[in-house]
């Protein structure tokens, strides 16, 4: 079936949000939805955590959120975040004032379904096409108004909409199983542990770096890539794997490098933790597996667990806990707050029995296997959703 292709500006309104400064920001009033107010499954927290005077929300009439509006992610601390999140405006954030961050983007009813708008948006086919457009680490609406979108007539629009309703919705509950799951573990550790901020349980503390040898790796030098051999993981990779995840590699180092390398600085063992410098979201990956590999200096740091003075299991989410709650406290930066290995090592931790920790621990491994399973069912309805994308967009649905 053969559909014409229109320039997004021809059938919709793309504009950024508007982000309220300091001064104008309000404990109560009109609603601003932030980026952190929607979780990574594509769906609103529930709660707002900025406002505004209605004053100056009216000021923005025209940039208030309508029903099934599509938001972007339009600008992060690395490019490989921008666009990665997407969302269709909920009943429950309609009137909204958007920050800045979003990307907007409007469908002319009368010519554009705005359900049909938000699937395509999340196609294979335009996401590759958004990550082309990204400047440094910007999206800019005028970019993406340029963008062309196949347009059949409105009411096989609206038939591939529902079509697609029906397998995001599946995707949807997978991908809320492994944040349910998420949630659980949290409450556990809250529950056993305490809040690593305030330690209402009364726990000793003990410094990182006195239990732990904090770093992180030897540079690699692009020259010294190869095609093929062990493999090599930077640091957004790294940042993206968070909890109890794989993902597969771009780049590889020979094995001769590679035991070059693990002479110098060593190499992760099982058990040892790595994180992005810039780790607000608490996503830290936990070396499970004997399988080599290497990764990118300075981006990432390397935290040699000393399984004797504590576990694994128990730090990673002590660590995940207390960046979520007090990240821009510890880290360093004006601009994005970064982890230094100075910080690390300086970092009290709460030091609560090491049989407790390993009860803890245990039930972890249980709520991974798990896990596993949920996120293969994820994977599955994900690339199903793809599919029906793809197919419906070249009009072969």
């Amino acid at each position: 079936m053969s559909w014409q292709f229109v320039a997004l500006s021809k059938v919709s309104n793309v504009f950024n949000g508007k982000t309220p400064s300091k001064l104008e920001q309000r404990d109560v009033g009109h609603p601003v939805l932030k980026i952190k107010d929607v979780d990574e499954t594509g769906v609103f927290t529930g709660d707002f955590q900025s406002f505004v005077d209605f004053d100056l929300a009216e000021k923005f009439e025209n940039k208030k959120l309508e029903l099934d509006d599509t938001l972007i992610l339009n600008a992060a601390h690395n490019s490989d975040y921008v666009g990665s999140k997407q969302y269709r405006a909920e009943p429950k954030v309609v009137g909204s004032l958007p920050t800045g961050e979003w990307l907007i983007a409007r469908a002319n009813q009368e010519y554009l379904d705005p359900r049909f708008l938000n699937y395509w948006f999340a196609s294979p086919q335009a996401r590759f096409q958004i990550k082309q457009l990204v400047k440094g680490i910007h999206l800019y609406p005028k970019d993406v108004s340029r963008l062309e979108i196949p347009l059949p007539p409105l009411p096989e629009q609206k038939r591939i909409a529902a079509i697609l309703d029906k397998a995001d919705a599946i995707r949807r509950k997978r991908q809320q199983a492994i944040q349910l799951a998420d949630e659980f573990l949290r409450s556990v550790f809250l529950d056993m542990f305490g809040d690593p901020v305030t330690n209402p349980k009364g726990w000793g503390a003990v410094k990182l770096g006195d239990i732990c040898e904090v770093g992180s790796s030897k540079r690699v030098f692009v020259d010294e890539f190869t095609e093929f051999g062990i493999p090599f993981y930077r640091g957004t990779e790294v940042g993206r794997l968070g909890e109890n995840e794989d993902i597969q590699p771009h780049l590889y180092i020979s094995n001769d490098h590679y035991e070059n390398l693990k002479k110098h600085s060593g190499v992760p063992k099982i058990g040892d933790l790595l994180l992005p410098s810039i780790c607000h979201d608490g996503r830290i990956w936990k070396v499970n597996s004997k399988t080599p590999f290497y990764f990118k200096d300075g981006r990432v740091l390397w935290i040699k667990v000393n399984q004797s003075s504590i576990n694994s299991d128990y730090l990673r989410s002590y660590l995940k806990n207390l960046f979520l709650a007090n990240y821009s406290s510890i880290a360093s930066g004006t601009t994005f707050a970064e982890l230094k290995i100075v910080i690390l090592k300086e970092l009290s931790v709460l030091s609560p029995p090491l049989d407790l920790q390993i009860k803890y621990a245990e039930i972890i491994e249980k709520a991974i296997k798990k896990y596993g399973i949920n996120k293969a069912f994820s994977e599955k309805s994900s690339k199903l959703f793809d599919s029906l994308c793809q197919k419906a967009f070249a009009g072969e649905l």
